[in-house]
C-alpha cells in the first residue's frame, strides 16, 4: 500500500485520511487512504490483505457542477451498483503506476464532460 500512497502523492495530492475499514473475513484486514488537492480531482488507494495475500486498486474521481462524474480506476471488478448515466465508470486494472491512470482519467474527463473544466470543481468547492 506504501507505494501506491507515495505515487498518488508524487502527483501533488495529500492525504487527508487513512481509514481501517475492517476485517470482512476471519485474518483479513481492509484499508483505504484518501486523498484531496487543489484541483478537481480526489483519489484514494484501497487494499485488502489476509496473511498470505494482497489486492487493490488505484482510483481518480472528477464531479463536475453538471452533475456529471468520472470514476477511474485499476479495479478489475465492475462495480456493483448502478450509477445514473452521468456518473462515467472506466475499469484498468493492467495500469500498474497512479501517473498512467490519472494521465488516462484527465482524458476521460475532457472526453465525458465536453472539455469543460470549468464546470469540474471538487464537489466541496461548488
Amino acid at each position: 500500500m506504501a507505494l501506491r500512497v507515495k505515487s498518488i502523492g508524487d502527483l501533488g495530492s495529500n492525504p487527508s485520511a487513512y481509514v481501517n475499514v475492517g476485517s470482512m473475513t476471519t485474518n483479513t484486514g481492509s484499508f483505504m487512504a484518501l486523498f484531496s488537492n487543489r484541483g478537481p480531482w480526489n483519489g484514494d488507494v484501497s487494499v485488502v490483505k489476509s496473511a498470505t495475500k494482497m489486492a487493490g486498486y488505484i482510483e481518480f474521481i472528477t464531479r463536475c457542477s453538471n452533475d456529471a462524474q468520472v470514476d477511474t480506476n485499476t479495479n478489475s471488478i465492475a462495480p456493483v451498483l448502478f450509477p445514473s448515466p452521468s456518473y462515467h465508470v472506466f475499469r484498468f486494472p493492467q495500469v500498474r503506476d497512479a501517473f498512467t491512470l490519472y494521465r488516462a482519467h484527465r482524458m476521460l474527463v475532457q472526453q465525458n464532460t465536453g472539455g469543460s473544466n470549468r464546470s469540474c470543481r471538487r464537489a466541496d468547492r461548488n
